[in-house]
């Protein structure tokens, strides 16, 4: 391995402005296709053989009026007076949205004449609230929500504009927000920190830009191919974003480690282009294991048999994978480049060094040292930069000192930074927990202050009624079954298909969907379906995204446990290939754990229990979002494997 990558390295210092210029291709000429095949990204999640996957799949197919997106457009008079005196404006802007090409029926608060393919109706009181201050239109589209388009966006809000222009508040839920795949501000934060870090570890403004400058070109590649693919296969829109952090986080520290490696023989006075293919071929060795590890971690994700988060760890190997060819051919080619800058101020070669490196300077044969061509280089005299990695830093040296002591304070510590997991909750983020400001999050906390908090949560039933033949009854026992249940706020009558063979009837829950009451509540309605079936000679299915969002929570919970006994047993594998020794592997095996549980135990206290969330711009405290442990416990198992 070392020998081939020492090729690659002094391949790209000899011919570093073709490596520079192929980058250069691959990074443009990615992003300009990406944006040419314009791949959207999805936002929904799936996971085959749930109880609520399966329910929306039977929707769709056999109930397509009401399989496609749906979204609320909520309205209310700014000072909570009484609405009504705005009744015919609202009643026009249902109109105006019933006939927008794509939606099927509109719902409006107020009776209303027939428009589009919405027939005329005589309004619902349910649609406004107690206090008489607030209203809700319903939209029931055409089209699933990523097939959203701009122009009809376009339109609804085009609809609203007189209410708008009245001085009513109107916000949106349900439409698509346009998913970020790209660096917000919290990473170029962290690309502001990691310069300034780098900068003064290697007191030059140029050696900490070249770990920036390599993985940025990285992440651009990376991301620019996710969004190509996006263009032909359905991918989650927190793929990207994944991919964008862990490349940041690894572009950086594989080029920081093999750049410092090439300034430390810089100042013994190795040639530039011999100290390239050196650094390569032996910090790069280094590099290459680490990022085969942490894309085995990633690629690992596929264990838990969830669609989403296998094109997840798909995406973030690829950024992984670009890292590492940057780190081997990118990066030797832009420290050939800046040959002898790159050399710390302490320590300048002497004139025959120089002369070793200059532009004519013959190369040395492939595998030897410079120093061989022309005479061996005298050694350098030590200064404090050379001396110092001789010294025992300070905490290696207080490590070391009562070896005990420190591994009982660090396991102590780790403990008790683990022990807040244990009340560790998952749920999938909801409009609830968008930025204030936005209309997604107006609409979701108009509609929890006017109409309860269970009504952004709403649950469907979806009853097979097929077999039977008193379909008035199987409605009737429908509306029945769910109207005393606890927890349970309002139901909606039962609602058959035109074919008679499927009821659909929505439940709004007393509390809101990430509450833990909720949860409880889908286990309990679906608790109750064999006594209705014995009952009624059929049965029903929970579903709704509420619904889906319980069934992925519990899916990705159930599979930690086998992720971890495939990681775990990986780490051990390799580790005793690596060192042919058990101690090693157990030791690093215990500190992936210890460091897996500290890490979301300080989750659960930042986002559930708020301790110091504001620091980190959390916008909501509550439940984890459901794939964070298995991706943090996939992460940390290469960061904790590499070096």
């Amino acid at each position: 391995m070392s020998s081939f990558l020492y090729r690659i390295g002094r391949f790209s210092a000899r011919r570093r402005w073709w490596v520079i210029a192929v980058w250069l291709i691959l990074a443009v000429g990615g992003g300009a296709l990406s944006n040419a095949l314009g791949g959207q990204l999805q936002s929904s999640f799936e996971i085959p053989g749930t109880q609520s996957q399966n329910a929306l799949d039977t929707l769709e197919q056999r109930f397509p009026q009401l399989s496609g997106a749906s979204t609320r457009i909520v309205v209310a008079t700014p000072d909570g007076s009484d609405i009504s005196a705005d009744q015919d404006l609202i009643v026009t802007a249902c109109e105006d949205v019933a006939a927008l090409d794509d939606v099927a029926i509109v719902e409006c608060p107020y009776a209303m004449t027939a428009s589009g393919q919405t027939p005329a109706s005589s309004g619902n009181a349910a649609q406004v609230s107690d206090d008489g201050s607030m209203v809700y239109i319903t939209a029931d589209l055409t089209v699933a929500s990523t097939a959203i388009t701009d122009t009809l966006e376009d339109g609804i809000e085009s609809a609203m504009e007189p209410a708008v222009d009245a001085g009513l508040d109107v916000a949106y839920s349900g439409l698509p927000a346009t998913a970020a795949s790209g660096v917000d501000w919290t990473e170029m934060v962290g690309l502001g920190i990691a310069f300034v870090v780098l900068a003064i570890t290697f007191l030059s403004v140029i050696a900490a830009g070249v770990p920036l400058v390599t993985a940025l070109v990285g992440v651009g590649v990376a991301s620019s191919s996710i969004l190509i693919v996006a263009a032909f296969a359905p991918v989650s829109s927190t793929a990207p974003l994944l991919a964008t952090m862990l490349g940041l986080a690894v572009g950086i520290d594989y080029s920081l480690l093999i750049t410092s490696r090439h300034r430390t023989q810089l100042a013994s006075g190795v040639a530039v282009r011999e100290s390239v293919a050196v650094a390569i071929s032996t910090a790069g060795t280094a590099v290459v294991f680490a990022g085969l590890t942490v894309m085995i971690a990633l690629l690992g994700l596929a264990v838990a048999g969830i669609p989403f988060l296998t094109i997840m760890g798909i995406g973030a190997a690829a950024a992984v994978l670009c890292a590492l060819a940057v780190a081997v051919t990118l990066l030797p080619a832009i420290l050939a480049v800046l040959g002898r800058a790159l050399r710390p101020r302490q320590k300048r070669p002497s004139g025959r060094s120089r002369a070793q490196e200059t532009p004519g300077a013959p190369e040395p044969p492939a595998g030897e040292p410079a120093a061989d061509v022309e005479g061996s280089v005298p050694d350098a005299p030590e200064t404090e930069e050379t001396a110092a990695p001789r010294r025992p830093a300070f905490w290696g040296r207080a490590a070391t000192a009562s070896p005990v002591v420190t591994v009982i304070v660090v396991f102590a510590a780790l403990i008790a930074l683990a022990l807040p997991a244990m009340g560790l909750r998952l749920t999938l983020p909801d409009a609830g927990y968008d930025p204030e400001g936005t209309t997604a999050r107006t609409a979701y906390d108009m509609l929890d202050s006017g109409f309860g908090p269970g009504f952004n949560g709403p649950l469907v039933i979806t009853a097979d009624i097929s077999e039977t033949l008193d379909v008035e009854g199987a409605l009737s026992a429908l509306d029945d079954e769910f109207s005393a249940v606890p927890d349970v706020a309002s139901t909606s009558q039962a609602v058959p298909n035109e074919a008679l063979d499927l009821a659909v009837l929505t439940i709004i829950p007393d509390s809101a969907p990430a509450d833990q009451k909720t949860a409880d509540l889908v286990s309990e309605l679906r608790s109750m379906a064999p006594a209705f079936d014995a009952a009624n000679g059929f049965t029903y299915e929970v579903t709704g995204q509420t619904a889906l969002a319980i069934d992925i929570s519990d899916r990705l919970g159930a599979a930690l446990p086998p992720f971890a006994v495939v990681v775990v047993g990986l780490c051990i594998v390799l580790l005793t290939i690596m060192f042919r020794s058990l101690a090693v592997p157990l030791s690093a095996t215990v500190g992936y754990l210890l460091t897996v549980g500290a890490s979301l135990g300080v989750a659960t206290l930042v986002f559930e229990h708020g301790v110091g969330a504001g620091l980190v711009g959390v916008v909501k405290v509550g439940p984890v979002v459901s794939f964070m442990p298995i991706l943090v416990m996939a992460v940390l198992f290469g960061l904790a494997m590499d070096y």
